[in-house]
């Protein structure tokens, strides 16, 4: 256990003489012990509240922004705040505040962020998921002999995620990834090793139409990252049922196998909910970057359109390997601008997170040898690194 302050050892002392002076009768006092006025006992209060956030100031911690994977096997990086509701309760007044805080940075060159608003669209969509393991990577049905077993690539969620895009603006907006009336689906796997990821899990590369898109993403929080991998099939025909393994079979012919399930089993719901979907273009030190508001909907899809009752939402700022290495520079060039446009955003999501966009994610302590800029191996290192990592939506906080 961490040893006391001095300050708070002194005034625990004062509390306690104080305690201890007060019990004493006042027939029984001495004439060295004084009778004790309500002034000190206040002043003492003081000295109390201001001890301790001296001490809170001390010990609060920076988010874990810069801490992240600095992995050849990483091709994406998305960094994510957890807004309370309020923040995007009203939806027009939420994007508001994003391009202005966007616009306020792009006019400090010193930020490295340049925000070029006049990119930013919306795309409304339905969600529909199903798990396939766990919240923990456990199996569905866990063996009794080992109840505590996590035998996937996968250490924390893999579902299944189709999303069926249905509107998209402004009206006439060419956006191919989420056109009205497509969809794509995707098997998502949390926390997964940068070195295998994962290669138990075998993908078609073209299925009719769709094609496949694999890609393994850094997702940071203030408090905790990990890995996550999302092969991604689009366009899909937005009648499919994921419900059963049989289904998907085309686009993941091994899952039930690697996810020890029969493959017409119904899998357990997880949840069909609408989102918007707000991007904007951003670049980050000369690297084009985005980002993504996006803002869910339990309710019925006229809600979303209308941005009626939000259940919550997600302010991320993402930025892709490829895009920085497209830049002409090759090399440890190519990497040290990479890393420059992460820091530039790193930054950029503190200055988020201090106008409110990140509530829901309280920091937390950090071991005093980490530092900033750390080179992160990845590989088994970076999954002993994020192994306590929760799901948002697990828990309100996670343990790094």
């Amino acid at each position: 256990t961490e040893q006391p302050e001095p300050a708070f050892n002194h005034l625990a002392c004062l509390l306690k003489c104080t305690a201890k002076h007060c019990c004493i009768p006042t027939h029984q006092r001495t004439s060295v012990q004084p009778d004790i006025t309500m002034g000190p006992l206040f002043l003492l209060c003081f000295l109390v509240a201001g001890a301790a956030a001296t001490h809170n100031e001390k010990h609060a911690t920076e988010c874990m922004w810069r801490d992240y994977l600095r992995h050849d096997g990483i091709s994406a990086w998305e960094f994510q705040a957890q807004p309370h509701r309020h923040m995007v309760l009203h939806r027009d007044k939420a994007i508001r505040h994003v391009e202005n805080i966007l616009q306020e940075m792009s006019d400090d060159p010193s930020t490295g962020v340049q925000f070029v608003p006049d990119t930013r669209t919306m795309s409304l969509f339905k969600e529909t998921s199903y798990m396939v393991s766990s919240r923990h990577g456990h199996p569905i049905h866990r063996d009794p002999a080992h109840p505590k077993e996590t035998p996937f690539p996968w250490k924390k969620l893999g579902y299944l995620r189709l999303r069926q895009y249905k509107i998209q603006t402004p009206a006439g907006a060419y956006v191919p990834s989420s056109m009205p009336g497509t969809a794509d689906l995707t098997f998502k796997m949390k926390l997964v090793d940068p070195d295998t990821a994962p290669g138990e899990v075998h993908l078609q590369q073209h299925v009719g139409a769709a094609k496949l898109t694999a890609k393994v993403e850094h997702d940071i929080h203030c408090d905790h990252g990990r890995p996550s991998m999302s092969p991604l099939y689009r366009p899909v025909s937005q009648d499919i049922d994921i419900s059963r393994l049989a289904n998907v079979r085309d686009y993941y012919p091994n899952l039930a196998q690697v996810a020890r399930l029969d493959e017409d089993e119904e899998l357990p719901f997880m949840h069909v909910v609408h989102r918007a979907k707000v991007v904007w273009t951003v670049v980050f030190r000369g690297v084009v970057g985005e980002a993504n508001l996006v803002i869910k909907y339990n309710t019925t899809f006229e809600d979303a359109v209308a941005g009626r009752m939000p259940k919550n939402g997600e302010l991320s700022l993402r930025i892709r390997r490829e895009v920085a290495e497209a830049t002409g520079t090759t090399g440890k060039d190519a990497k040290r601008r990479l890393y420059s446009a992460l820091d530039a955003i790193a930054d950029a999501m503190q200055v988020f997170r201090d106008a409110g966009w990140d509530g829901k994610t309280p920091a937390l302590p950090q071991p005093e040898h980490k530092k900033h800029h750390k080179h992160h191996k990845g590989g088994k290192a970076a999954g002993k690194e994020s192994r306590q990592a929760t799901e948002p939506d697990e828990a309100p906080t996670a343990a790094w």
